[in-house]
């Protein structure tokens, strides 16, 4: 396993959270997933399948967009239910341009109550990545695990 784990709380609406980014290199690469405490943590063939499937499908975007894009995937295979945000951002310490994802999994039985509550962390979580997405380019610490 080469990303960090964590856990989220338990009895959540989410599956599991997964971190990500594509190097022009090594290609889809899950930098860190945060699992629900109450459900089975993904086996790692599915946290990288989805990684590719999301973010292969973004390849063209331009990194230097200061846009944050939430793209939905409905995966059937996966059981899960994905809604993908995804940005570019410039990290200081390799001076490179990079595509970044942060993936939210919920099983589709979820599906519907999470669409209820969709719009308002959408809009936290655009303003948090925003942040992030400057500390990337300023604190070269960040970056480093990349």
């Amino acid at each position: 396993m080469a990303y960090s784990t964590a856990s989220l709380p338990p009895n959540s609406l989410l599956s599991y959270v997964t971190f990500s980014c594509w190097d022009h290199t090594a290609g889809p690469l899950t930098k860190g997933l945060w699992a629900s405490g109450d459900v089975e943590p993904p086996a790692e063939a599915q946290v990288k399948l989805l990684t590719q499937l999301v973010l292969k499908s973004e390849l063209d975007r331009n990194a230097d967009s200061s846009l944050v894009d939430c793209n939905m995937y409905h995966f059937p295979s996966l059981d899960v239910f994905v809604t993908g945000h995804l940005f570019g951002a410039r990290c200081k310490s390799r001076r490179a341009r990079r595509l970044y994802c942060l993936s939210v999994a919920v099983p589709l039985a979820k599906k519907s109550t999470y669409l209820h509550f969709h719009r308002i962390a959408e809009r936290h979580l655009i303003h948090r990545l925003h942040i992030y997405r400057v500390l990337l380019h300023e604190v070269p610490a960040l970056s480093k695990a990349d």
